[in-house]
């Protein structure tokens, strides 16, 4: 079942000229929210490193003319945005908007069939969407962890996955032809 709710909402401040602070609202586990940013246009975005305990996040602007920032919260749509140079002395604190989730079932066997049980599955997803977000063509996209599970006794594993089909960020930077959803065991690609 899922639950709605607004876990947050964007907050301004006035901080430093030069840098823009996230504020990952409290009910939220800082070390399980990615943040990837941009100050200047092209391949380059770089990734801010969150870690437990630390909500509170800033981002040297820099004297760049825009900044845009990506925030991937398991669970929530994702938060994109974009800041002209006047918005970029602010605290951002991302309105999380939850996303609903699909149970898939599945088995893991071998070539022969056997159930393969007690084996690591890993769902990521190749977030090629931010290639057309920050404005590149070539080079890595970010990846998200979305779930961990091991497989039963029978090789059969669960998982719940995001249906980023409902998220405007998807909706507006995924087309049809792009599928990033990668699922892996301990020994290579299932």
């Amino acid at each position: 079942a899922l639950s709605v709710a607004c876990l947050g909402a964007t907050r301004v401040h006035a901080q430093s000229p030069d840098r823009l602070t996230i504020q990952i609202p409290p009910t939220i586990v800082p070390e399980t929210v990615s943040i990837w940013y941009q100050t200047s246009p092209g391949p380059n975005f770089a990734v801010l490193t969150t870690r437990a305990g630390t909500s509170s996040y800033s981002v040297s602007t820099g004297g760049a003319a825009h900044l845009r920032i990506l925030v991937y919260v398991p669970g929530y749509q994702v938060v994109a945005r974009e800041f002209e140079t006047a918005e970029m002395s602010q605290t951002l604190v991302p309105s999380l908007i939850p996303l609903a989730t699909n149970v898939v079932h599945g088995r893991l066997v071998d070539s022969s069939n056997h159930p393969l049980a007690d084996q690591s599955m890993h769902l990521t997803y190749d977030l090629i969407e931010a290639m057309d977000f920050f404005h590149y063509m070539d080079g890595p996209a970010p990846v998200l962890d979305l779930q961990q599970t091991r497989t039963g006794r029978d090789g059969g594993f669960e998982l719940r996955v995001p249906l980023f089909v409902n998220d405007p960020f998807f909706q507006r930077y995924s087309p049809p032809e792009r599928q990033g959803f990668r699922l892996a065991s301990a020994d290579g690609d299932a």
